[in-house]
């Protein structure tokens, strides 16, 4: 053989075994990013003035809104609740969901699906024994929890205004895992969980699709076909997974384990009573339905058809006071605190046992220096729903903190962190800000702070337990993106401050502390609210 035959041979070998380490290293995908086919839960016999209405069930959003395009068609007015803002409240109109029909301003949205006229909210329907049947494709409602379920695994569905159940991790930590109703994907997976997956099937057929949305953005991210795939306690079987959109992981909920999407809800049997903080889910035997445009050789001929809609039953009852909350709650978010506060005082003349008016209400008091009323907001929510009250057991311990009773505000920040909600980290840097001052600090809180994930709530719990100095807790409370760089200053001011009066530094104490009351935020933070209560101690006390 020839010299010239040899090199040939040999580069053709090697261009071989390249292509294949190259397919190895990037297995098949389909480059153009392609858009979801969503399916939908639609409500049933959902009118608005007395015209059907198609309202869609959306787990994921805390407000019930209808669309721009269904305000203009129906001739409603609309105004926006801030001027020059985006957050735009139609009159008064008359809806019918479940059966009866109830007045109510209704948030407006110009949402880009022109087939929808708007969504119904999670806190809408929470009330429910709720079952989710992929059989029928129909959430329905019922009286007592389905016998079956006693042989289920049982979760914790958290006290949130999405809908989110609590798992416990490989590692033993607790995670949130939404399910989000209005997304037609399989599993959303945390980043690392994803590497992970990737890294264990590098041949996986991986399709670049398209995401939007209010809370996620838009972009592309990979989507594959999972044979197999744990989610907590919960397996899935022949389910699409996609990484996490970044603002999916890290803004919309906290601790995020993953999201469960509709076709995701196809895989699993699921019961909620969240009434109970019960969910009660069952895993699906293969194969699920088609979902394009991934093939399956097991579905032959139905490969290519589309999973249907979902239908909300007409069972399901609304929570009219739910949704008188949510439009109160989007006044606030305009900015409108006065305007906000008339309408909580009308759900609470109209509901006065419905809690989260109260909490809501109180927050609002707060932000109107009605410090007094907010405390008893507070506890008239904490009566009426002593394992709800969440946020008021938070709220409550920062206003006992400023008027210096430190052992009640103990008491309620201890049972906020018992109850885990969505303000657990900052009840956990008050607890234990107030163990430092009365000279009994936690002896695990440092053990504590190094299982949180990366954030300003974790540079906070590194300070407090002494492995970071000032210095580079003042430099790092000057990154990240530029809304939150006031907080964190004002927060950095007033924790500095709080520790040198502690250690009895009070020159010291007194300049962090007016340093931290100095910044300009946008809205109540309870870190400025109490060091301001410390700037009228300390001034009372050199007097």
């Amino acid at each position: 053989m020839s010299a010239y035959k040899r090199l040939l041979i040999v580069s053709i070998a090697i261009a071989v075994a390249a292509f294949v380490i190259f397919k190895e290293l990037n297995p098949p995908r389909k480059v153009a990013p392609i858009r979801y086919y969503v399916a939908r839960v639609i409500s049933s016999g959902a009118q608005i003035n007395g015209q059907t209405a198609r309202l869609v069930l959306d787990t994921g959003s805390a407000t019930t809104r209808i669309s721009k395009t269904e305000a203009e068609r129906l001739g409603l007015k609309t105004t926006a609740v801030k001027a020059g803002g985006t957050t735009v409240l139609s009159e008064p109109t008359y809806l019918t969901l479940g059966g009866h029909t109830f007045m109510a301003p209704l948030g407006v949205e110009d949402y880009p699906d022109p087939t929808e006229d708007g969504f119904i909210s999670w806190p809408a329907i929470r009330d429910n024994i709720l079952v989710f049947d992929p059989d029928h494709h129909v959430i329905r409602a019922v009286a007592e929890l389905p016998p079956e379920t006693a042989g289920w695994t049982k979760l914790k569905v958290l006290r949130s205004t999405v809908l989110e159940l609590e798992v416990t991790l490989p590692d033993g930590k607790k995670g949130a895992v939404a399910v989000d109703t209005g997304s037609g994907i399989g599993l959303s997976l945390p980043s690392a969980q994803w590497k992970e997956w990737r890294a264990s099937h590098p041949q996986a057929t991986l399709i670049n699709r398209h995401f939007h949305g209010p809370f996620i953005g838009n972009g592309t991210t990979d989507e594959a076909w999972a044979d197999q795939l744990q989610l907590g306690p919960i397996t899935f079987t022949d389910v699409p997974i996609r990484e996490a959109p970044p603002r999916e992981e890290n803004e919309f909920i906290n601790n995020f384990a993953g999201l469960i999407g509709l076709y995701a809800l196809t895989r699993m049997d699921l019961v909620l009573d969240a009434k109970n903080d019960a969910a009660y889910v069952h895993s699906r035997n293969p194969p699920g339905p088609p979902y394009p445009p991934f093939q399956r050789p097991e579905l032959d001929e139905t490969a290519t058809k589309l999973y249907p809609n979902w239908k909300l039953d007409r069972s399901v009852q609304s929570d009219v006071a739910a949704i008188l909350v949510e439009t109160a709650l989007l006044k606030t978010l305009g900015g409108s605190q006065p305007a906000a506060l008339a309408e909580f005082d009308q759900v609470v003349e109209l509901y006065p046992n419905y809690a989260d008016a109260y909490r809501y209400r109180g927050a609002v008091k707060i932000s109107l220096q009605d410090w007094t009323g907010a405390l008893v907001d507070f506890s008239r929510c904490i009566e009426l729903e002593p394992q709800h009250a969440y946020a008021c057991y938070y709220y409550r311990g920062v206003e006992k903190e400023y008027q210096g009773d430190f052992e009640g505000a103990l008491a309620d920040y201890a049972k906020e962190i018992e109850f885990s909600s969505n303000t657990t980290a900052n009840a956990i840097l008050r607890h234990q800000l107030l163990l430092l001052r009365l000279h009994r600090p936690a002896e695990d809180f440092a053990k504590t702070v190094t299982n949180w994930k990366a954030g300003w709530s974790k540079t906070v719990g590194q300070f407090l337990a002494g492995n970071l100095n000032e210095a580079d807790f003042l430099a790092a409370a000057n990154k990240g993106t530029t809304p939150n760089i006031p907080t964190q200053q004002c927060s950095a001011d007033s924790y500095i401050g709080l520790l040198r009066l502690f250690k009895g530094d009070l020159t010291g104490a007194r300049e962090f502390l007016q340093k931290a009351v100095a910044v300009k935020l946008d809205s109540f933070h309870p870190v400025q609210y109490c060091a301001q209560a410390e700037l009228q101690r300390l001034d009372g006390a050199t007097k």
